[in-house]
Protein backbone atom coordinates (compact mmCIF):
# COMPACT_ATOMS: atom_id res chain seq x y z
CA UNK A 1 0.00 0.00 0.00
CA UNK A 2 1.51 2.98 -1.02
CA UNK A 3 -0.08 5.49 1.35
CA UNK A 4 1.56 8.96 2.55
CA UNK A 5 1.18 7.84 6.44
CA UNK A 6 1.91 11.42 7.17
CA UNK A 7 -1.03 12.63 5.43
CA UNK A 8 -2.66 9.15 6.33
CA UNK A 9 -2.59 9.87 9.77
CA UNK A 10 -3.47 13.80 10.06
CA UNK A 11 -6.33 13.55 8.30
CA UNK A 12 -7.39 9.65 10.71
CA UNK A 13 -6.74 12.37 13.87
CA UNK A 14 -8.80 15.17 12.34
CA UNK A 15 -11.32 12.80 11.27
CA UNK A 16 -11.69 11.19 15.04
CA UNK A 17 -11.82 14.79 16.17
CA UNK A 18 -14.88 15.29 13.94
CA UNK A 19 -16.47 12.36 15.20
CA UNK A 20 -15.88 13.52 19.40
CA UNK A 21 -17.46 16.52 18.58
CA UNK A 22 -20.38 15.10 17.50
CA UNK A 23 -20.51 12.79 19.97
CA UNK A 24 -19.74 15.92 22.86
CA UNK A 25 -22.33 17.97 21.38
CA UNK A 26 -22.77 21.36 20.01
CA UNK A 27 -25.46 23.76 19.94
CA UNK A 28 -27.87 21.58 18.20
CA UNK A 29 -31.41 21.73 17.77
CA UNK A 30 -33.47 18.80 18.69
CA UNK A 31 -33.28 15.50 16.64
CA UNK A 32 -36.40 14.41 14.98
CA UNK A 33 -38.16 12.08 17.17
CA UNK A 34 -40.84 9.04 16.49
CA UNK A 35 -44.25 8.39 18.88
CA UNK A 36 -42.37 7.03 22.14
CA UNK A 37 -45.02 3.67 23.06
CA UNK A 38 -42.57 2.80 25.89
CA UNK A 39 -43.44 4.24 29.86
CA UNK A 40 -40.16 6.02 30.14
CA UNK A 41 -37.86 7.36 27.64
CA UNK A 42 -36.82 5.65 25.02
CA UNK A 43 -33.04 4.83 24.07
CA UNK A 44 -33.37 7.39 21.07
CA UNK A 45 -34.67 9.89 23.37
CA UNK A 46 -32.22 9.54 26.45
CA UNK A 47 -29.78 10.05 23.92
CA UNK A 48 -30.63 13.25 22.82
CA UNK A 49 -31.27 14.75 26.24
CA UNK A 50 -27.66 13.47 26.87
CA UNK A 51 -26.85 15.94 23.86
CA UNK A 52 -28.32 18.47 24.59
CA UNK A 53 -26.92 18.82 28.17
CA UNK A 54 -23.35 18.54 26.66
CA UNK A 55 -24.08 20.90 24.28
CA UNK A 56 -25.15 23.23 27.22
CA UNK A 57 -21.12 23.05 28.71
CA UNK A 58 -18.84 25.13 28.34
CA UNK A 59 -15.77 22.96 29.42
CA UNK A 60 -14.90 19.73 29.06
CA UNK A 61 -11.67 17.24 28.89
CA UNK A 62 -12.21 13.53 28.26
CA UNK A 63 -10.03 10.25 28.31
CA UNK A 64 -10.25 9.25 24.29
CA UNK A 65 -9.28 5.51 23.25
CA UNK A 66 -9.55 4.36 19.84
CA UNK A 67 -8.87 0.38 18.70
CA UNK A 68 -8.51 0.24 15.33
CA UNK A 69 -7.98 -2.87 13.43
CA UNK A 70 -7.25 -2.31 9.20
CA UNK A 71 -6.33 -5.35 6.89
CA UNK A 72 -5.92 -4.05 2.88
CA UNK A 73 -4.26 -6.54 0.14
CA UNK A 74 -4.00 -9.27 2.23
CA UNK A 75 -2.24 -7.24 5.08
CA UNK A 76 -3.52 -6.71 8.98
CA UNK A 77 -2.82 -3.59 11.12
CA UNK A 78 -3.59 -2.93 14.45
CA UNK A 79 -3.16 0.21 15.56
CA UNK A 80 -4.03 1.66 19.41
CA UNK A 81 -4.36 5.46 20.60
CA UNK A 82 -5.13 6.87 23.69
CA UNK A 83 -4.95 10.57 25.12
CA UNK A 84 -7.34 13.40 26.04
CA UNK A 85 -9.06 16.15 24.66
CA UNK A 86 -10.09 19.00 25.93
CA UNK A 87 -12.64 21.59 24.70
CA UNK A 88 -13.11 25.05 25.81
CA UNK A 89 -15.65 27.79 24.91
CA UNK A 90 -13.90 30.79 24.01
CA UNK A 91 -17.15 33.17 23.69
CA UNK A 92 -20.27 32.59 22.17
CA UNK A 93 -19.59 31.25 18.50
CA UNK A 94 -16.03 30.16 19.38
CA UNK A 95 -14.03 27.52 21.12
CA UNK A 96 -10.63 25.95 21.34
CA UNK A 97 -9.78 22.56 20.95
CA UNK A 98 -6.51 20.19 22.64
CA UNK A 99 -6.51 17.23 21.22
CA UNK A 100 -3.58 14.54 22.85
CA UNK A 101 -3.27 11.38 21.13
CA UNK A 102 -0.35 8.73 21.87
CA UNK A 103 -0.55 6.04 19.14
CA UNK A 104 1.18 2.41 18.63
CA UNK A 105 1.18 1.12 15.02
CA UNK A 106 3.70 -1.85 16.22
CA UNK A 107 2.12 -3.58 13.88
CA UNK A 108 4.04 -1.65 11.23
CA UNK A 109 7.08 -1.90 12.54
CA UNK A 110 7.16 1.55 14.11
CA UNK A 111 7.06 2.22 17.98
CA UNK A 112 4.96 4.33 19.78
CA UNK A 113 4.26 7.73 18.26
CA UNK A 114 3.32 10.93 19.99
CA UNK A 115 0.51 12.87 18.35
CA UNK A 116 -0.79 16.33 19.66
CA UNK A 117 -3.47 18.47 17.92
CA UNK A 118 -4.50 22.01 18.93
CA UNK A 119 -6.65 24.68 17.48
CA UNK A 120 -6.55 28.12 18.39
CA UNK A 121 -6.71 31.57 16.26
CA UNK A 122 -8.56 30.19 13.33
CA UNK A 123 -5.93 27.42 12.67
CA UNK A 124 -5.71 23.64 13.43
CA UNK A 125 -2.23 22.36 14.17
CA UNK A 126 -0.36 19.12 14.15
CA UNK A 127 2.68 18.76 16.37
CA UNK A 128 3.53 14.77 15.03
CA UNK A 129 6.66 14.23 16.60
CA UNK A 130 9.69 13.39 14.27
CA UNK A 131 7.13 13.68 11.08
CA UNK A 132 6.44 17.34 11.52
CA UNK A 133 4.66 19.67 12.75
CA UNK A 134 1.97 22.00 10.55
CA UNK A 135 -0.93 24.31 10.64
CA UNK A 136 -3.77 24.56 8.50
CA UNK A 137 -6.07 27.10 8.07
CA UNK A 138 -9.84 25.82 9.85
CA UNK A 139 -12.59 28.14 10.25
CA UNK A 140 -13.83 26.03 13.41
CA UNK A 141 -17.30 27.84 14.30
CA UNK A 142 -18.16 27.60 10.55
CA UNK A 143 -17.46 23.18 10.41
CA UNK A 144 -19.24 23.41 13.97
CA UNK A 145 -22.15 25.16 12.40
CA UNK A 146 -22.04 23.00 9.14
CA UNK A 147 -21.69 19.97 11.66
CA UNK A 148 -24.86 21.03 13.68
CA UNK A 149 -26.71 21.95 10.49
CA UNK A 150 -26.10 18.74 8.54
CA UNK A 151 -25.36 16.49 10.91
CA UNK A 152 -26.74 14.54 14.08
CA UNK A 153 -29.17 16.98 14.23
CA UNK A 154 -30.60 15.81 11.03
CA UNK A 155 -30.81 11.98 13.08
CA UNK A 156 -33.56 10.56 12.44
CA UNK A 157 -35.32 7.72 14.96
CA UNK A 158 -35.17 5.28 11.77
CA UNK A 159 -32.19 5.29 11.88
CA UNK A 160 -31.94 3.02 15.31
CA UNK A 161 -32.21 -0.60 14.12
CA UNK A 162 -32.17 -1.83 17.38
CA UNK A 163 -31.92 -0.26 21.26
CA UNK A 164 -32.10 -1.03 24.73
CA UNK A 165 -32.28 0.88 28.02
CA UNK A 166 -31.03 -0.86 31.69
CA UNK A 167 -30.92 1.83 34.14
CA UNK A 168 -28.27 4.41 33.02
CA UNK A 169 -27.04 2.11 29.81
CA UNK A 170 -28.25 3.51 26.61
CA UNK A 171 -27.78 1.46 23.44
CA UNK A 172 -28.22 1.49 20.26
CA UNK A 173 -27.41 0.19 16.83
CA UNK A 174 -27.54 2.45 14.00
CA UNK A 175 -27.95 2.12 10.63
CA UNK A 176 -24.92 2.18 8.11
CA UNK A 177 -26.16 3.22 5.20
CA UNK A 178 -27.59 6.09 7.03
CA UNK A 179 -24.34 7.27 9.12
CA UNK A 180 -22.22 7.05 5.61
CA UNK A 181 -24.35 10.38 4.57
CA UNK A 182 -23.16 11.19 8.79
CA UNK A 183 -19.49 10.90 7.39
CA UNK A 184 -20.08 12.86 4.21
CA UNK A 185 -22.23 15.89 5.95
CA UNK A 186 -19.13 15.56 8.82
CA UNK A 187 -16.11 15.01 7.26
CA UNK A 188 -16.58 16.36 3.73
CA UNK A 189 -13.34 16.68 2.54
CA UNK A 190 -11.60 14.58 5.54
CA UNK A 191 -13.02 11.42 4.45
CA UNK A 192 -11.99 12.14 0.56
CA UNK A 193 -8.40 13.42 2.26
CA UNK A 194 -7.99 9.92 2.69
CA UNK A 195 -5.46 9.47 -0.45
CA UNK A 196 -8.57 10.56 -2.21
CA UNK A 197 -10.76 7.98 -0.98
CA UNK A 198 -14.72 7.29 -0.36
CA UNK A 199 -15.38 5.30 2.96
CA UNK A 200 -18.65 3.32 3.25
CA UNK A 201 -20.16 2.61 6.58
CA UNK A 202 -21.46 -0.65 8.34
CA UNK A 203 -24.20 -0.38 11.13
CA UNK A 204 -22.85 1.65 14.19
CA UNK A 205 -23.30 0.44 17.53
CA UNK A 206 -23.53 3.12 20.27
CA UNK A 207 -22.98 2.49 24.11
CA UNK A 208 -23.36 5.75 26.73
CA UNK A 209 -23.40 5.42 30.13
CA UNK A 210 -25.49 8.45 31.93
CA UNK A 211 -25.07 9.88 35.38
CA UNK A 212 -27.85 10.76 37.88
CA UNK A 213 -28.31 14.16 35.85
CA UNK A 214 -28.65 12.51 32.48
CA UNK A 215 -24.86 13.51 31.11
CA UNK A 216 -22.83 11.22 29.68
CA UNK A 217 -19.71 9.74 32.17
CA UNK A 218 -18.77 7.00 29.17
CA UNK A 219 -19.50 7.49 25.26
CA UNK A 220 -18.34 4.61 23.25
CA UNK A 221 -18.93 3.78 19.29
CA UNK A 222 -18.14 1.03 17.25
CA UNK A 223 -17.66 1.69 13.49
CA UNK A 224 -16.91 -0.58 11.12
CA UNK A 225 -15.88 1.35 7.72
CA UNK A 226 -14.24 0.29 4.42
CA UNK A 227 -11.87 2.81 2.65
CA UNK A 228 -11.79 2.29 -1.46
CA UNK A 229 -9.04 4.57 -2.55
CA UNK A 230 -6.49 4.00 -5.37
CA UNK A 231 -7.87 1.05 -6.58
CA UNK A 232 -7.27 -0.54 -3.18
CA UNK A 233 -9.91 -1.61 -1.02
CA UNK A 234 -9.22 -1.61 2.80
CA UNK A 235 -11.87 -2.36 5.70
CA UNK A 236 -11.44 -0.60 8.75
CA UNK A 237 -13.08 -1.52 12.27
CA UNK A 238 -12.93 1.92 14.98
CA UNK A 239 -13.77 1.17 19.02
CA UNK A 240 -13.65 4.56 20.31
CA UNK A 241 -14.17 4.82 23.64
CA UNK A 242 -14.82 8.53 25.67
CA UNK A 243 -14.98 9.22 29.60
CA UNK A 244 -15.77 12.49 30.56
CA UNK A 245 -13.12 13.97 33.10
CA UNK A 246 -13.91 17.21 33.96
CA UNK A 247 -17.17 19.58 32.94
CA UNK A 248 -15.74 22.75 34.33
CA UNK A 249 -12.48 24.26 35.46
CA UNK A 250 -10.94 23.10 32.11
CA UNK A 251 -7.96 24.97 30.67
CA UNK A 252 -5.80 24.76 27.52
CA UNK A 253 -2.31 25.53 27.39
CA UNK A 254 -0.70 25.73 23.87
CA UNK A 255 2.97 25.41 23.02
CA UNK A 256 4.89 28.37 22.15
CA UNK A 257 5.75 29.12 18.44
CA UNK A 258 3.44 27.96 16.78
CA UNK A 259 3.25 30.25 14.79
CA UNK A 260 6.14 29.43 12.93
CA UNK A 261 4.87 26.05 11.94
CA UNK A 262 5.11 24.73 8.54
CA UNK A 263 1.26 26.42 6.99
CA UNK A 264 -0.07 23.41 4.84
CA UNK A 265 -2.89 24.35 2.07
CA UNK A 266 -6.30 21.85 3.03
CA UNK A 267 -6.58 20.91 -0.30
CA UNK A 268 -2.28 19.07 0.63
CA UNK A 269 -4.16 17.15 2.46
CA UNK A 270 -6.07 15.57 0.02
Amino acid sequence: MKFDMKKFMAVLAAMMMVFALAACGGDKEPAKQGDDTNDGPSAFELYNQAEEKMAALTDVEYKMDVAMKMAAEGQNMDMTMGGTMKQVKVDENNFNLQFNMNMDMSAMGAGTMDMNMYYTNGYLYYDMGQMGQMKVAMDMAAAEEQMNANGMAELDESWVKESSVDGQNVHMVLDGTKMTGMVDEYAGSMAASLQGGEITMGDVTVDLVLDAEGLPTTYKMVMPMTVNTQGIEMTMDMDMTMDVIATEGVTIEFPEGMDSWMEVDASALQ
